[in-house]
């Protein structure tokens, strides 16, 4: 088993290499595949990567999941849970 795992390993490493050697000696082709990413990273941002997107989503989510917290919580306790955030939380601290 090892064996053949080495041996698909030096395949692959071989066919990345034959690759790559083909693409740097042909300008044409490796125009296009700049030019293709330059657009890919020039245009909207993949899910997995828009970063502000899943904040805000994840943000969303916290807050939903405090409002049914709270909810649950009325009437058990004297004082009602409130949800601090930002420069709220540091002006709680002082």
């Amino acid at each position: 088993m090892p064996y053949r795992c080495a041996a698909m390993s030096a395949a692959v490493s071989h066919s990345l290499y034959v690759r790559t050697v083909h693409i740097a000696q042909t300008p044409a082709l490796l125009h296009g595949l700049k030019r293709q990413l330059r657009e890919v990273l020039q245009g909207p941002a993949p899910p997995l990567f828009d970063t502000p997107a899943h904040v805000r989503s994840l943000e969303r989510s916290f807050r939903v999941m405090w409002e049914v917290h709270a909810v649950s919580m009325r009437g058990k306790s004297k004082r009602s849970p409130q949800l601090v955030v930002g420069s709220e939380r540091d002006d709680q601290r002082l």
